[in-house]
């Protein structure tokens, strides 16, 4: 699978000006070199999290030590494999953090779980930038979507991630937009799915059905401020500056991060000198 940035809907963030060039950039060809290992073994996982505990403070270490042996004797470890994801996220070790919450999911047979151990998943992903590491959370998070999607079929939300999963994250791209139009037939104003078509129009060059979903996701909720910016994105692909400085203004507007306003305005500098 080629190294890619996944920007669902769920996961924006205040990087939201690097992570869309990241998202809109050419896709690098896949080598041998990127394929991604099998980090599937119990043994894999074990080592990951030995490496990541050289990190934590002894306090912190002391309290997973604990857990851990917690888990080994409990029959319904539940709410230790709960305490043990939170321990690792507030820790910022997301890919160990899904890990726990995908075993609290498998125990729970809790398709919300698995959602969550997804969405968890994705950060991690998107947090590193070592290949074969970054792929195995990406595959992680698709494999836990997909088993939500099994519990739950039909669930829009579950669907619209699955599909952006497949959109952006592998080599079936066509089989995401299937499912995100399915969603549509079914919920034609299931915001986020259409969110996801226009971040997909974008990346195939079709600038004017990504400004009609974007209208449309502004029109329906004003809440999802980001697709001022993927407006201003498809404006400037079109060459359309006035429009691209417009929406960036809105964006800019709407949002309360100072950080993003200055973000946003060496955008819109950059386009007032091209």
């Amino acid at each position: 699978m080629t190294k890619k940035k996944l920007l669902p809907y769920f996961l924006l963030s205040g990087a939201l000006l690097l992570v869309l060039l990241i998202y809109l950039a050419p896709k690098v060809p896949k080598t041998e070199s990127q394929v991604v290992p099998e980090l599937t073994s119990s043994s894999t996982i074990e080592e990951i999290i030995d490496r990541e505990k050289k990190d934590l403070p002894d306090s912190t270490l002391t309290k997973i030590t604990f857990l851990e042996q917690d888990v080994a004797a409990s029959p319904h470890p539940d709410s230790t494999y709960r305490f043990l994801s939170e321990l690792w996220l507030k820790h910022q070790k997301p890919g160990i953090a899904a890990f726990y919450n995908e075993r609290l999911a498998q125990l729970m047979q809790s398709a919300d779980e698995y959602v969550t151990a997804g969405d968890i998943y994705l950060q991690a992903s998107n947090a590193i930038q070592e290949n074969d590491e970054s792929n195995y959370w990406m595959e992680r998070a698709g494999a836990a979507f997909e088993e939500a999607n099994r519990m739950n079929p039909g669930d829009p939300a579950i669907m619209t991630r699955l599909g952006t999963y497949y959109t952006e994250a592998t080599q079936e791209p066509m089989k995401g937009i299937t499912l995100l139009r399915e969603v549509l037939n079914k919920n034609p104003d299931f915001v986020d799915a259409h969110l996801q078509l226009g971040l997909f129009s974008i990346k195939s060059g079709q600038y004017d059905k990504a400004i009609e979903r974007f209208n449309f996701v502004i029109n329906s909720d004003t809440s999802k401020i980001d697709a001022y910016l993927y407006l201003a994105e498809s404006y400037r692909f079109m060459q359309k500056k006035d429009s691209a400085i417009i929406f960036a203004k809105k964006f800019k507007e709407a949002n309360a991060d100072p950080m993003m306003e200055r973000q946003v305005d060496f955008y819109i500098k950059e386009l007032q000198s091209n």
